[in-house]
């Protein structure tokens, strides 16, 4: 097992798939749209992966595999275009803060995570 920065402990089958996804676009030069996606990218976008995971592990049914599986399937089909959605609002915060664009965001927002619960008022459900 290896240890991230983040103290989550990864088996070497894991690891290896972050070995080929970094080969993918360093190695083998592999670029989308002309956009290069360099291994510290990857490493970063690695590193902030394990925090919605744990949410999203936290929030499953611990009475039975077939309740757990359920959720898993539901809440990724529902919740990962809110995920996207929370990613481009977040971006578009940051990237007004950064480069000083004109932004939809509420001019006191002191971060991307209170724009979003500002912008889509989310409210816990739940999918079982």
């Amino acid at each position: 097992m290896t240890r991230s920065a983040t103290s989550s402990s990864y088996d070497g089958a894991h690891v290896e798939r972050l070995r080929l996804i970094r080969a993918l676009f360093e190695g083998a030069g592999l670029s989308i749209a002309g956009l290069e996606v360099g291994g510290q990218d990857l490493d970063d976008y690695a590193a902030a992966a394990p925090a919605a995971a744990t949410i999203d592990v936290a929030s499953l049914p611990k009475d039975s595999p077939e309740a757990a599986l359920r959720h898993a399937i539901i809440g990724t089909a529902l919740l990962d275009p809110v995920l996207v959605a929370l990613r481009r609002l977040a971006q578009e915060h940051v990237s007004s803060q950064t480069f000083g664009f004109a932004s939809a965001c509420p001019a006191d927002a002191p971060d991307a995570t209170e724009l979003i619960r500002r912008n889509l008022r989310i409210s816990p459900f739940s999918l079982v």
